[in-house]
């Protein structure tokens, strides 16, 4: 990944581990390597499209917000719930689903469906122009 786009996840992981710790202390306590490698991974894979180019995609340009199609919507958090879960444990299934989800938000200032990201017009109306 590139520098910008590392910022921006380790900026995520360590606004989840506090909000971890905070609405889960006694998980975070008796779990605290699993969530801090669990979160790292989470926004690594919701951020995993940013410059990259494949045979449907590209996203090597300057739009840095693009990659977002392909996971910051409620079908990647669906997604991301369920392959983390399967992974992690179905115990820990509401943390990934609260931390993917706040990925989004924070990221698009809401959550968007993937439908959204084909409509005409959307990224003009999420960036106001």
């Amino acid at each position: 990944m590139q520098t910008s786009i590392m910022a921006d996840v380790k900026e995520h992981i360590a606004s989840s581990i506090e909000n971890i710790k905070i609405r889960h202390p006694e998980i975070y306590a008796e779990r605290r390597e699993i969530l801090e490698k669990l979160v790292a991974e989470l926004h690594e894979w919701l951020d995993w499209f940013y410059g990259k180019k494949g045979e449907s995609y590209d996203y090597t340009g300057i739009d840095v917000m693009k990659h977002r199609e392909k996971r910051h919507h409620q079908q990647g958090i669906n997604e991301g719930k369920k392959e983390f879960s399967r992974k992690y444990g179905e115990e820990l299934a509401g943390i990934i689903g609260d931390e993917l989800e706040r990925h989004v938000v924070e990221d698009m200032g809401y959550v968007p469906s993937e439908e959204d990201y084909r409509r005409i017009g959307f990224w003009k109306e999420l960036r106001g122009f």
